[in-house]
Order: C-alpha cells, then sequence, then structure tokens
C-alpha cells in the first residue's frame, strides 16, 4: 500500500463562505466513488499562506482512487490540485541507504494543545540536486535539529519526501515557539544547500469552523 499527498488550491472566485458545504460535498462523492479510501486519510490540513490550502495524505492499494479523489476535490470542491506520491523520511532512509533510522521517536501532541500551534516546512532541491546524497544529508539535518532545537524532536506531525511535487518534501511540526521552527527551516537550507518555506498550519475543521463564521458575519 502507497501513500499520496493531496494538495489543492483554491480558485479565486470561490467564496470562503461556501467552503463547508462544497467540503461536505467532496467528502460524500468521495465515499459513494472510492469507498475504500475513506478509511485511509492519514492527515487532512489546512494552510495559512503558501502556494497551497490545504494538504491530504492518504493510503491507497490502487492509485485509480487517489485520482479519482483529486478530481472530485479539483471539480465539486473548486480547486487547483497536485497529486504525489509520498514516502516518510524514515522509509525512505531505510529504503536508500545501509543507515537505521533511529533518532528519537516524534509523536503528535494532542491539536488543543494550548499555545502550540503547527507549521508546516516546506524544501525544493536545487536543480541538479544528487538524490544519491539525500540520506546522508536528512540524517545530518535531524541530528542537529534535535542538538540545536531539543524542543521539536518529539513534536513532528509527519514529515513525507514528495515524489513528482513542487517541493520536494513537506514537513509538518508543532511548536510554542515559532522561532523554533524558523531555526529548524533554517538548518534544512544550510545542510541541504535547498529553499524552504514555512507557513502556519490549522486543523481543516478549524477553517471550516472560520468559513462557516465568516457565512453567519
Amino acid at each position: 500500500m502507497n501513500s499520496y499527498a493531496i494538495f489543492s488550491k483554491f480558485h479565486e472566485d470561490q467564496n470562503l463562505s461556501t467552503l463547508p458545504q462544497r467540503s461536505q460535498a467532496v467528502k460524500d462523492k468521495i465515499i459513494a466513488a472510492a469507498p475504500a479510501l475513506t478509511a485511509k486519510w492519514s492527515h487532512k490540513f489546512a494552510f495559512l499562506g503558501g502556494k497551497f490550502d490545504a494538504m491530504d495524505v492518504v493510503t491507497a492499494d490502487d492509485p485509480a482512487d487517489v485520482a479519482l479523489a483529486a478530481d472530485i476535490i479539483e471539480h465539486t470542491g473548486g480547486c487547483d490540485v497536485e497529486v504525489s506520491a509520498a514516502l516518510s523520511w524514515g522509509d525512505y532512509i531505510s529504503a536508500n541507504s545501509g543507515k537505521p533510522h533511529t533518532l528519537p521517536p516524534r509523536t503528535s501532541a494532542p491539536e488543543t494543545t494550548p499555545g502550540v500551534a503547527r507549521y508546516a516546512i516546506f524544501t525544493k532541491f536545487p536543480a541538479g540536486f544528487n538524490d544519491s546524497t539525500l540520506p546522508d544529508l536528512s540524517i545530518a539535518v535531524r541530528h542537529t535539529i534535535v542538538e540545536e532545537v531539543p524542543s521539536l524532536t518529539a513534536k513532528w506531525v509527519c514529515d513525507l519526501i514528495l515524489l513528482g511535487a513542487s517541493f520536494d518534501a513537506v514537513d509538518v511540526v508543532e511548536a510554542g515557539n515559532p522561532a523554533d521552527v524558523a531555526r529548524a527551516a533554517s538548518i534544512i537550507r544550510a545542510t541541504a544547500n535547498c529553499q524552504t518555506v514555512v507557513v502556519p498550519v490549522i486543523p481543516w475543521a478549524a477553517l471550516l469552523a472560520r468559513a462557516g463564521g465568516s457565512r453567519r458575519a
């Protein structure tokens, strides 16, 4: 079974106040058209800024199911979509090097943790990047983050390498201090000579609640 990321960007002519209805219509159509996917959604995030407005992470036996879901999101949800195969960094390291993935476990805190916000770090490798160096660079990045920003090491919500997207990787992390996230992004840039973009993340349900509030206002 493989993992996929579906990124979406709302069309500019879409009214945010209709998002709850469009989201429910998307959900209903996916349940009807690709029921095997409905229990395999790993994450659904909303981004407050950046190139994308949302990301869905799903596992599937048949990529055609994912393509169908993306088509529904695009046409019923009123979005531009981008679909990418996705692999966790740990799985990538284990599959492409002889080095074990032995960093401290990363576990998600509850979404309602007071004073804790979520951020996405998008990474883009430079042109001509040598993929064979990625496992060693990734291990170096992670160990530096463990040493310099230890508060983040147990707060990674997801960390994915993207195979065919506009960005090459995305990490979603929880932090009480946004400076910690900025430092982690700086470590990624300096170690791997790549570009990073950091954007705030909220649960999809929180975005729907905001949209509902804008409708009542």
